[in-house]
């Protein structure tokens, strides 16, 4: 959402995130086991404890925020750095009249607040009192005494600690703050008595939003402080919420294991955030919905590589001297250009529908793809380069390729960005191209192994190499030591192919090199820079669907043999043997006439009149078969 923001030209206040450590703390605590039983808790500084198991779960949070390439917040707030404001926050509640201290606790004065002309339940309005009754005791029934509120439903702002727990001095003795008072004092802090957008999980909606709105409008004396809710739906795991209890659940580091960030990211983006997401992991920890989202994030990446190979080849030729004027495939392109465009931020609008936005780029790249097929070297430069950048400046909206310029997708090396490597190897990469394309073509006329030797006689250009660096001397060693093999096995047209292929396949890759055929102009090939990871998760997918295919091509090829063999034992049944030896009917009868009908059944009745039928109509099916055979 912080990216998407930047599309809009607005006066509001920037989105502010607050990061809170301490709601989870108390259950992160008891799960390491560090409540102490009554009689020990004095012998230890829990305080300490406490702060610093805060600080592991921070760094590890951020942590990972870095890995999936989220941006970071504005402001980062800690609850333990907040005690003192929490405290005075209280006491404004308790000066309005909306709060009340009870045997060292503070509880929020529902009644007082709802009898005050304020609306609870903001959040929820539709929950049912069994439902919030149920909830506020799930929420707090750990935290409550018996007999110390005044309603039920008054919710704890600040509670005397029990031994064990952390504490901190205030006004009703030493205690900690409640649940929901700490993201209102945090953010009343940063942003005052209005909230423009609070984000979080459908979960939070009740009791913990509601009892937010309440405190916060209750101190501040303000009728509406938050204007809108962004609450998302829960991530399932084979129809089950997340739970470390169940044993269910996936870490982010795990998943990243397995899946890039873009990838992780395209798979939420390819559902409204509001909305529940199932998925199912499979033995190897792998998800079964992530395989659409490696295949759509393969699609963008393809199609960004794709039209920069496009572009670049083209750049060479004089524009001067082609033709500007707009044919009926330009004007549909951009008509399907502003479309998407209208398309995208119509979505946006609509609560953020992702779904739709991510269904109008690839109807985009769809379009464009077909538009580069067709013209190939006489597209419209500006035309495609405004496509590319639009796919890449909205993608980088929801952070896939984060950067938006379109030279900083694919290999970068040691820190150089993408379109600096692409200059060092431009020379030794078209070289490198162009002899693997003569020597294909000269293996596949089997001509003989001199001309291929002379092929392979290298002489450098004053475009080949421009520098040394050492990207592009690892390039140049593969290049020469290809032309060497090459050499070697010239007098062996299969061996040379078998050593074009390998080039690409296992040696150009590790180098962050793809070498595929050119779908423009058949019989050449063309080069573009990835990451290695990505080329090799490709490669693996390949082999993999290869396998596929095989398993396929195999089954197939039993069916046909099983099938021939019943063929061949069928045509072997002579008609006077059919119902006799036919496996359908074969056991069935008990008597036949002298040309093998069936007289009778093997309990020794005589056939119905249906079963005649039915075997006089097998015969001659059978007989046709024969003839045919």
């Amino acid at each position: 959402m912080k990216r998407a923001k930047t599309l809009f030209e607005t006066k509001n206040s920037p989105i502010v995130e607050v990061t809170s450590v301490a709601a989870e703390l108390k259950e992160k605590v008891s799960a390491t086991g560090t409540t102490l039983p009554e009689e020990l808790a004095p012998a230890f500084n829990i305080q300490d404890g406490y702060l610093q198991l805060a600080k592991y779960y921070e760094k590890e949070f951020f942590e990972d925020l870095q890995s999936l390439d989220i941006k970071m917040p504005d402001a980062v707030t800690r609850v333990s750095e907040y005690i003192e404001d929490v405290v005075k926050y209280v006491e404004k509640i308790i000066e309005n009249g909306f709060a009340y201290e009870s045997s060292g606790d503070v509880y929020f004065d529902l009644q007082a607040f709802q009898k005050a002309g304020y609306v609870y339940h903001k959040c929820s309005p539709n929950t049912s009192a069994e439902e919030s009754a149920e909830l506020l005791q799930e929420g707090e029934g750990a935290l409550v005494r018996e007999g110390i509120k005044r309603h039920p439903n008054d919710f704890a702002l600040w509670k005397m600690s029990k031994p064990g727990e952390p504490e901190w001095d205030s006004p009703w003795g030493k205690g900690r703050p409640g649940w929901h008072i700490e993201c209102s004092a945090m953010a009343g802090d940063l942003l005052g008595s209005n909230v423009d957008i609070n984000c979080g999980g459908i979960d939070l909606r009740f009791p913990h939003h509601d009892n937010q709105l309440a405190q916060s409008e209750a101190k501040f004396g303000c009728k509406q402080w938050v204007n809108y809710f962004l609450h998302t739906g829960h991530l399932h795991i084979e129809g089950q919420k997340m739970s470390k209890s169940l044993k269910n659940f996936i870490t982010i580091r795990a998943c990243l294991e397995k899946y890039t960030a873009n990838q992780i990211r395209i798979l939420f983006l390819k559902h409204r955030f509001d909305s529940p997401i199932d998925v199912e992991l499979v033995g190897d920890g792998r998800i079964v919905q992530m395989e659409e989202a490696v295949k759509l994030e393969r699609t963008f990446s393809d199609f960004i590589l794709n039209c920069k190979t496009l572009l670049r080849i083209q750049a060479p030729r004089d524009q001067t001297f082609l033709t500007q004027k707009w044919s009926d495939e330009d004007r549909a392109l951009q008509k399907e250009l502003i479309s998407t465009q209208q398309a995208f931020h119509a979505a946006l609008l609509d609560s953020l529908n992702t779904p739709v936005c991510i269904k109008a780029l690839q109807k985009l790249v769809g379009a464009t793809n077909t538009y580069m097929m067709n013209n190939h070297m006489e597209i419209k430069r500006n035309l495609l380069v405004s496509v590319l950048e639009y796919v890449a400046k909205s993608l980088a909206v929801f952070g896939v390729y984060a950067n938006n310029d379109i030279n900083s997708i694919g290999l970068q090396w040691e820190g150089s960005a993408p379109s600096v490597v692409e200059g060092l190897v431009a020379g030794v990469l078209d070289d490198f191209c162009a002899r693997r394309d003569s020597i294909r073509q000269a293996a596949r006329q089997k001509v003989s192994g001199d001309v291929i030797r002379t092929i392979c006689t290298h002489e450098y250009s004053d475009q080949s190499v421009v520098d040394n660096s050492p990207i592009q001397q690892r390039i140049l060693s593969a290049f020469i030591k290809f032309l060497s093999d090459v050499s070697e096995a010239a007098d062996d047209p299969q061996k040379v192919l078998g050593l074009c292929d390998a080039v690409r396949d296992d040696i150009m890759p590790f180098l962050g090199v793809r070498f595929e055929d050119d779908a423009y102009q058949k019989g050449s090939s063309i080069w573009k820079l990835d990451t290695i990871a990505s080329i090799l998760a490709d490669r693996e997918q390949r082999k993999k669907e290869a396998a596929i295919a095989e398993k396929k091509k195999q089954e197939k090829e039993r069916k046909k043999a099983e099938a021939e063999k019943q063929r061949r034992e069928l045509a072997a049944i002579k008609p006077e043997e059919f119902f006799k030896k036919h496996p359908t009917w074969a056991g069935k009868f008990a008597t036949y006439d002298d040309e093998g009908n069936p007289l009778t059944t093997t309990d020794g009745k005589p056939l119905s009149k249906g079963l005649v039928k039915k075997t006089k109509n097998a015969l001659a099916k059978h007989k046709k078969f024969l003839a045919s055979n």
